[in-house]
Order: structure tokens, then sequence, then C-alpha cells
């Protein structure tokens, strides 16, 4: 297993599980079965990550789906923590459809504000890294 050649090539470093798309829902459930799993072989696990790749409204990309409510990303860490590691937003972004409007960029902000409070709610949540990609949107013209 990596985590296990990782623990005895570099045994100070922090080992963290970090997946896209577990801020709820299924992958989120499979993702900490993977960190039992990985605690069950006694082997270390400090932190679990999410590239949270959110979005304030329906995009091409996002099959359809918006990012969670307060009480479900406050529910989906409190799961992982309860599992004796620690969690970060390791990639967190807010896209929405082009045009940008001033009602867009609220809904945008409102999402920021309840990934800040999950993590701010949970002593186990040890960081949020915001994740801007302005170049997207001049590739793709279609989100930004």
């Amino acid at each position: 297993m990596a985590f296990r050649f990782a623990h005895k090539y570099s045994p100070k470093s922090k080992l963290v599980y970090n997946d896209y798309n577990i801020e709820q829902g299924a992958k989120a459930l499979g993702a900490q079965r993977i960190v039992k799993l990985v605690q069950s072989y006694g082997v270390q696990i400090d932190a679990v990550g999410s590239q949270a790749h959110l979005t304030s409204e329906p995009t091409v990309s996002s099959g359809g789906s918006v990012a969670p409510d307060l009480k479900t990303l406050s529910a989906t860490l409190k799961g992982f923590t309860d599992l004796n590691v620690d969690f970060a937003y390791t990639e967190l972004d807010v896209r929405f459809n082009l045009p940008v409007t001033k009602e867009k960029l609220k809904v945008q902000a409102d999402v920021y504000k309840r990934v800040a409070q999950s993590c701010v709610r949970n002593k186990r949540c040890v960081g949020i890294t915001v994740w801007v990609c302005v170049v997207c949107s001049c590739i793709y013209k279609t989100s930004c």
C-alpha cells in the first residue's frame, strides 16, 4: 500500500488521502470506507483532503448538482473526523455559468461561507485552500 511505503520512507510526513467529490453522498461514504480499510491494516493515515470543486448553480460539468448545504457539509466532515483523522478542503473553488452577475456572485459567496463554516465548526478541520482558475473561463468560456 502507498501509505505503508510513504510512512516507511518518510516517517515524519503527514499522510493524507485526497480525493474529489467527497462532500456528500455515496462517494463520501466510499471514501470513509477507504479510510477505515487503511486503518484496519494498521497503516497510518493522518488526514483526508477534499478537492472541493463545487458549483453554485447547475453547470454542464457538474452534472446538474450544486454545492451541499451547511448541514450536509458539516455531517460529511464529521463523518471523516470521527475516524480520528484531520480534514482539509484542499482545492476549494465554486464555479457558475457565465455571464457574471451580482446575484451569481452572492450565491457563490454563500457557498464559500458554508464551506468555511463547516470547517470552523469542526476542530479537526485543519485548513481551506482556495483554488482559483482564472484561465479556465478564458479557455472554456462557459463557466466561471
